[in-house]
């Protein structure tokens, strides 16, 4: 299978290898009743997150299809989201809606890797 794709990075990795495994027949098992215990420090940057999430859902956009409705889908939110971003800033949130929205947008204008 050749394991994980190396363009992405914590996010989608895990989407992509379990869809080229289904595609080649190997079935998909959902064990409900296993958890797993996160100890010990972090595994991301939280200024960074958001960036890597976009940034894997695109990566896998471009590999499997969809890469467009994906954009204006995130372009959409974002918009949507700076709305709701300038009624918080209006209430006196610590918050820039102009500032979030350009961020977020940049994320989605950015090639993926």
């Amino acid at each position: 299978m050749g394991g994980f794709d190396e363009r992405f990075f914590m996010n989608a990795e895990e989407v992509d290898l379990q869809r080229r495994l289904r595609l080649r027949g190997v079935p998909s098992i959902f064990a409900g009743t296993v958890s797993a215990l996160h100890e010990g420090g972090g595994s991301s940057d939280p200024a960074l997150r958001r960036e890597w999430l976009v940034s894997g859902r695109l990566i896998y956009a471009q590999k499997w299809g969809g890469e467009r409705r994906l954009r204006a889908a995130l372009a959409t939110t974002s918009v949507i989201n700076a709305g709701a971003n300038a009624l918080r800033q209006l209430m006196g949130r610590d918050v820039s809606a102009l500032a979030t929205l350009r961020r977020e947008l940049g994320y989605v204008a950015r090639r993926a890797r």
